[in-house]
């Protein structure tokens, strides 16, 4: 094996890395029922997503293999998928740790599998979200009166004649102006 080769597989072996540590943030302390939540008509689950993903991996090793075959799966229960997805995700880094010959080039696995399950990862965290902001429960604020508006001090070193003078609808003498401004400052004309 070359240095090249060698270097291209610890690459694709810590993109690999990622797409686990980043799945496993997203999938970790999910309740089941998330698996069938849907947004449209015409969208996936997040079960048909992570079935996909497994799909993916397995992919990859074929390629990897010399061997390329794609198979679409029927989802499983969530927490097969899940299992599923990561037994892939290990089977691809082993074949990857493995001195057997790479097919396919490291960076057609990349701009592939890798790219597209990392996609696949962000719509799944992107679904969790929504699933998160429908089915959390929010505490009831109690019903009582309106209370009125606070009005907001200016600190007396914030106020400047600038401020003072800002808004009005008709424009005052300039020497009012100034004799005001003065007297604000403490000055004598």
């Amino acid at each position: 094996m070359s240095h090249d080769s060698d270097s291209a597989r610890q690459l694709l072996r810590h993109a690999v890395a990622t797409v686990a540590y980043r799945g496993g943030k997203v999938l970790r302390g999910i309740p089941a029922h998330f698996a069938s939540f849907h947004i449209g008509d015409k969208t996936r689950t997040p079960a048909q997503v992570l079935a996909h993903l497994g799909d993916v991996f397995d992919w990859a090793l074929s390629i990897a293999q010399g061997r390329q075959a794609w198979h679409d799966s029927t989802p499983l229960p969530w927490n097969a998928e899940v299992d599923r997805f990561y037994a892939a995700i290990k089977n691809f880094d082993d074949y990857l740790a493995s001195a057997e010959p790479l097919h396919g080039g490291a960076e057609g696995l990349f701009q592939g599998p890798i790219a597209d399950a990392l996609h696949h990862i962000g719509q799944i965290a992107m679904l969790r979200r929504l699933f998160q902001s429908r089915h959390r429960r929010r505490p009831r604020r109690p019903r009582t009166t309106r209370s009125p508006p606070r009005i907001r001090m200016i600190p007396s070193f914030l106020v400047t004649p600038d401020l003072l003078f800002a808004g009005a609808q008709h424009c005052c003498a300039q020497s009012r102006r100034d004799s005001f401004c003065a007297s604000i400052a403490g000055i004598r004309l």
